[in-house]
């Protein structure tokens, strides 16, 4: 009976563990390739969309973006909370590659992005204006970190001295570059730090399309009317 009695605690302990991988597998997936939930904390695509919202990531439109280091895999990053491997994470990269999607971004779109400054934080703004590759693009109207990375991705040398920018020692003002560039742009033109501030984007920054609003939450009224109703499961455009 006791033999029998640790099978049944074997085999019930096993569905569970198998129970609780499939779902972190899932979670993993998901938010990896399908979609991602957000919170908007600034006021710079007011009214479209109103600081404290909660809206959905959408990531099957443009393609989801392959994983650039363990820091980008959901719940395996916890791992890279600890010090010393986070700075050896931050060295990693595994390349950029773009999943299957169903369209290209599309000016007038309003997208998700990693920012210039940090790649744990994201913004989202509207695509003003695009710049396809092979276009010559001003690199005085990038950004001094993202234009590095591709100047060395693309197996060129670059430095910078005093006000002028070195590519393969030569005095460079314009670049044709192999991927597409955005023009991000807040609604709230007053009150928005956009591509006016950083320079344009790189495709390979950005991570999906704002989808619907999920929650949306006023903190200045009072009981129910807190709730902004009208605008739960409404497509931000």
């Amino acid at each position: 009976m006791k033999k029998e009695s640790r099978n049944i605690m074997l085999k019930t302990a096993r569905r569970y563990v198998m129970i609780f991988l499939f779902a972190v597998s899932g979670i993993i997936f998901c938010r990896l390739f399908l979609f991602e939930i957000c919170v908007v904390s600034s006021e710079s695509m007011v009214p479209t969309i109103n600081p404290t919202e909660v809206l959905v990531l959408n990531k099957i439109s443009y393609g989801a973006l392959r994983p650039q280091r363990w820091g980008d895999i959901p719940l395996v990053n916890v791992f890279t909370w600890i010090d010393s491997w986070r700075k050896s994470d931050s060295l990693s990269d595994w390349g950029y590659k773009r999943f299957f999607g169903i369209r290209e971004p599309m000016v007038n779109d309003i997208a998700v992005f990693k920012t210039p400054f940090s790649d744990e934080k994201l913004l989202v703004k509207r695509i003003h204006c695009i710049l396809k590759k092979g276009t010559p693009i001003d690199v005085y109207k990038l950004n001094k970190k993202i234009l590095t990375e591709i100047i060395v991705k693309d197996g060129h040398i670059i430095r910078y001295e005093g006000n002028c920018i070195y590519i393969d020692n030569r005095n460079t003002r314009f670049y044709h570059f192999c991927e597409d560039f955005y023009d991000m742009r807040g609604d709230n033109t007053n009150n928005s730090s956009d591509s006016r501030t950083f320079g344009y984007i790189p495709e390979s920054y950005i991570v999906g399309k704002m989808g619907a609003v999920l929650f949306s939450w006023n903190s200045e009224a009072t009981g129910w009317s807190k709730v902004r109703w009208k605008r739960l499961l409404r497509t931000v455009t």
